[in-house]
């Protein structure tokens, strides 16, 4: 087998090492939709957590007023007793004015009571309104994973078929070559072979130089790019 058809085994390996690559990124991409699904449920149930933590805390604040209205009454209801019972006009003045000061606390109490027990109301529909949208998300999310596992176990039957296209064509390739192409990817180069096109490399645009151009047209031994090392080979508008 000549050089040139060498090259071109080695084309074909590339552009299906590429198809793999980009087989390989587009099903790790699909667990990002995962990923963004989960964080979405995430941030529900934590706030139906803040909401559940302002609805218990209201309910304190409304029980503990609660408390205090039931024992300012306790207190009036006793201070009326006395009030009925005194004969004293100072201890009845001073009576009389606890029980305004009692019954003015009981109305501001209440006042806050009432607009606590309705902060309440509104966060208990407020966390069953989240537990809904909860339940919707993580069916979502159950469908998505379905969906994901799916399409991954297309895309790994897909990548494994490849893979054995590749181990089938590096097998028809010169051991020499190969290994320098390899060496050449290693190098960070995303594609080791590169076509000259109209003296240009492909790989780093650079002009090459004439020299190198005839020596792709004898196509006798490898040709490296002097500019970026690529592995060269023509292009079909190069040649005439």
């Amino acid at each position: 087998m000549d050089l040139n058809e060498q090259l071109n085994r080695l084309m074909v390996l590339q552009s299906t090492e590429d198809e793999v690559k980009q087989l390989e990124k587009d099903k790790n991409n699909l667990q990002i939709d995962i990923v963004n699904q989960q964080k979405t449920v995430a941030e529900l149930e934590n706030n139906l957590e803040e909401i559940h933590q302002k609805r218990i805390n209201n309910q304190k604040i409304a029980d503990s007023l609660e408390v205090k209205i039931q024992s300012a009454k306790d207190e009036n209801e006793k201070l009326r007793t006395q009030l009925n019972t005194t004969k004293n006009q100072s201890d009845y003045d001073k009576i009389r004015k606890n029980i305004m000061s009692n019954q003015a606390d009981i109305e501001r109490w209440e006042d806050e009571e009432l607009t606590a027990f309705e902060t309440v109301d509104k966060l208990v529909e407020a966390e069953a309104e989240m537990k809904s949208e909860i339940a919707s998300e993580k069916n979502k999310l159950h469908e998505i994973s379905s969906e994901v596992k799916q399409d991954i176990e297309k895309y790994d039957s897909q990548i494994a078929e490849l893979n054995k296209k590749k181990e089938s064509i590096r097998a028809q390739i010169d051991s020499r070559l190969l290994s320098k192409y390899e060496q050449i990817a290693k190098s960070n180069k995303k594609r080791p072979l590169v076509k000259v096109e109209k003296r240009i490399c492909r790989g780093c645009f650079t002009r090459v130089p004439k020299q190198i151009e005839n020596e792709l047209m004898r196509c006798n031994e490898p040709v490296f790019c002097h500019s970026c090392g690529r592995l060269l080979m023509m292009g079909e508008s190069s040649i005439k």
